[in-house]
């Protein structure tokens, strides 16, 4: 996808953020543990580019698995080290009913955990939910941005994982029956 602004679906469901950039989805041949992984690439100079994932909230469940104070680790594959805060890696917590971001979790660089191969490191990343009062049109926003850059700069990233406690764990490789099923 070539030339996206703000607010543009691309493959699963991970949606464009930022004001103008290049998205592809790629299959790799190297030892990655995942042989697809999306790539961004800024065409706006100085601006922040990258992808959000959305995460739905029970609707009728109130918080579910993201309580004010829940403790999650967030783990990517990436080939450029992100730091963590608003403009770069963090999840927060998005009003998807009017486009909004109502908080920021805190949201703090680990470090790397597996790695390099084939040019990626695995980084995590400690996140603990803002205090806010649930709404069932929240959701649960994972950002992934590489900051304000020059033109034509990318990263790639792949193998995302949320998951809660303090410790990244090895992927979750599930077949897609069993993705469906929950």
């Amino acid at each position: 996808w070539q030339g996206l602004g703000n607010n543009v679906y691309t493959a699963d469901r991970w949606r464009t953020g930022g004001s103008l950039m290049d998205v592809a989805w790629i299959f790799g041949t190297d030892d990655l543990p995942f042989r697809s992984r999306m790539t961004v690439t800024n065409k706006s100079a100085g601006n922040n580019s990258g992808l959000s994932q959305l995460i739905e909230m029970p609707s009728n469940e109130g918080y579910g698995p993201f309580p004010p104070g829940a403790q999650f680790v967030l783990s990517f594959w990436s080939d450029t080290a992100l730091t963590a805060s608003g403009s770069t890696v963090s999840v927060s917590i998005f009003n998807f009913s009017n486009g909004t971001f109502i908080d920021y979790a805190t949201t703090t660089l680990i470090g790397a955990v597996e790695g390099p191969l084939a040019g990626f490191t695995r980084y995590a990343y400690s996140v603990t939910i803002p205090n806010y009062t649930f709404d069932p049109n929240y959701a649960v926003s994972v950002n992934i941005f590489q900051g304000g850059t020059p033109i034509n700069t990318s990263f790639s990233f792949t193998g995302i994982q949320l998951e809660p406690g303090p410790v990244a764990t090895p992927f979750e490789h599930r077949p897609v029956g069993m993705e469906l099923a929950l």
